[in-house]
């Protein structure tokens, strides 16, 4: 069998060092690599860069981050923000729309600006800010 070629030889040995069937057979393999140094050389070195790649095998880092994420959302989202500010600020805005609503009475600019006054304050009495980007949230190991 003298009619392979040195590329037909490669893909094969190739194949059976990747775990699968050549096209080939073993005999006619080893009988060509026999007759053809060339091939024996790159074979040989294809053979040590597989074991070379055999060895490294990657570790594979498995970690479950949800409980210390979980853990560290869990105070946050369980905290009671008292309701008692923003019933205040509620009546508040009622009383401002019914005064707003009096026939014939202007009371300026300055009253136009109390809603958005209220809500100031109310973001102030709370201690939040609406517009913050939480960032805390870290995984912890």
């Amino acid at each position: 069998m003298n009619d392979l070629s040195c590329e037909d030889v490669f893909m094969a040995k190739m194949a059976e060092l990747d775990g699968e069937t050549p096209e080939l057979d073993a005999s006619s393999i080893s009988l060509h690599l026999k007759e053809c140094p060339d091939c024996g050389r790159e074979i040989k070195e294809m053979t040590r860069l597989d074991s070379v790649f055999a060895r490294q095998a990657r570790t594979q880092l498995v970690s479950d981050i949800w409980p210390a994420v979980e853990q560290s959302i869990t105070p946050r989202s369980t905290r009671q923000i008292s309701w008692i500010p923003f019933a205040v600020v509620a009546v508040l805005l009622i009383v401002y729309k019914f005064a707003e609503m009096l026939p014939e009475r202007s009371f300026g600019l300055g009253f136009t600006v109390v809603p958005l006054v209220l809500l100031v304050v109310l973001f102030l009495a709370l201690r939040e800010n609406p517009f913050r980007i939480n960032s805390e949230l870290t995984p912890q190991r």
